[in-house]
């Protein structure tokens, strides 16, 4: 049960939007963990997909060094260190990764133990398993849901539909067990309009919103243009309500935090 723990530490979230259910702004803990089971070609996680062996990097207090803990770290000490780093501004526990729903026994522990403390849980996931999502998703109270753009190459030689279809499964998935859920759209500047509109169709069904992200420039992905966005603004909105589409946009690397 015991899992590699990349990093703990506190900042604010910095994605998400305006969409019903972001908690962007929202000061958090975030419990970052190892491995993934997609493959983005603009992943600016990368250094995570896999296990390391090293250490843990865990802050003591609300922007302190961060101490080494052993790995693999256990439910206990997981918990424990988010604890250490609650304070008056504190929203919620975001975990991510990597994928946290490779660890589902690991997360149904910690997610137990939070729940009772009365602390949030914030799980944001690729989607990738509706599966495991099921598992834990009456203890989880916000999820945010990756939809892998085509440009993503994260589908492999396989239908790219067949990844969005997965993916929004787990996202109604979380939705029927009362989590605010939104869907994140990372897009590129060769992603397709009709594709936007394809993945917004498919959430209309499903009363879940969608939070539009420019990616972060990686290699030879680069971020669209305003003309762009303009235009999947709208593709989006011909099948969502206005309310239920909004631009993310990751505010903490702008801002130059963790």
């Amino acid at each position: 049960m015991d899992t590699e723990v990349h990093e703990i530490f506190t900042s604010f979230q910095g994605e998400g939007g305006t969409v019903s259910g972001s908690c962007a702004g929202c000061r958090q803990v975030f419990v970052r963990l190892r491995g993934c089971d997609v493959r983005c070609d603009w992943c600016d996680t990368a250094h995570l997909l896999g296990p390391s062996g090293q250490p843990a990097l865990v802050e003591a207090t609300p922007g302190s060094r961060r101490r080494e803990i052993e790995n693999p770290m256990t439910p206990t000490q997981v918990v424990d260190a988010v604890l250490a780093l609650r304070t008056p501004s504190f929203h919620s526990v975001s975990f991510t990764g990597g994928e946290p729903l490779l660890h589902v026994p690991f997360l149904k522990k910690v997610f137990t133990i939070l729940k009772k403390k009365k602390l949030p849980v914030f799980l944001e996931t690729n989607g990738n398993d509706p599966k495991a999502a099921k598992k834990v998703a009456k203890l989880v109270d916000v999820a945010s849901v990756d939809i892998k753009d085509r440009t993503a190459g994260a589908h492999g030689d396989k239908d790219w539909k067949e990844l969005v279809a997965r993916e929004v499964a787990s996202a109604v998935t979380f939705k029927k067990e009362g989590c605010a859920t939104y869907a994140k759209l990372v897009v590129t500047g060769r992603t397709r309009e009709q594709d936007v509109g394809y993945v917004a169709g498919l959430l209309a069904e499903t009363d879940v919103p969608l939070a539009i992200q420019p990616v972060t420039p990686l290699g030879d992905a680069l971020p669209p243009s305003l003309r762009l966005l303009l235009s999947f603004a709208d593709a989006a909105c011909e099948r969502l309500p206005v309310e239920a589409v909004s631009l993310s946009v990751q505010g903490h690397r702008q801002a130059g935090f963790p």
